[in-house]
């Protein structure tokens, strides 16, 4: 005999998780050199605080849905644009497909350029 039993309940993710999968997904996109500190984070390491997710900001809304801010450290020889857009649909899609998250926005901060004598 087959159970058919289905659990309701609520499943709820921390920030942090929002956050990795922003991380991740910025780290694996072309032409992202890593993640940039924000003034919070530098305050936030003073009292011992660093985190992996450094950079990135992820705000829960009232109707559930994400606002997600990402600062970045770009490398020098790519098309700025290009990759913060390329940036903003992987996040969004990442978030979706792995969290089953709505998202609102995915604002994208580029506060440094990453000169390297070899870029692939």
């Amino acid at each position: 005999m087959e159970d058919n039993r289905f659990f309701e309940g609520l499943i709820q993710f921390d920030h942090s998780v929002y956050e990795m999968i922003a991380t991740m997904t910025a780290l694996e996109t072309k032409g992202v050199a890593g993640m940039s500190t924000t003034f919070g984070d530098t305050v936030s390491s003073l009292f011992g605080r660093k985190t992996a997710m450094e950079g990135v900001k992820v705000q829960v809304m009232e109707d559930g849905s994400l606002q997600v801010a990402l600062h970045i450290a770009v490398y020098y020889g790519y098309r700025v644009p290009d990759i913060a857009l390329r940036l903003q649909e992987r996040v969004k899609s990442a978030l979706v497909s792995m969290a089953d998250a709505t998202v609102n926005s995915v604002d994208i901060y580029v506060q440094d350029i990453i000169f390297e004598s070899t870029i692939s």
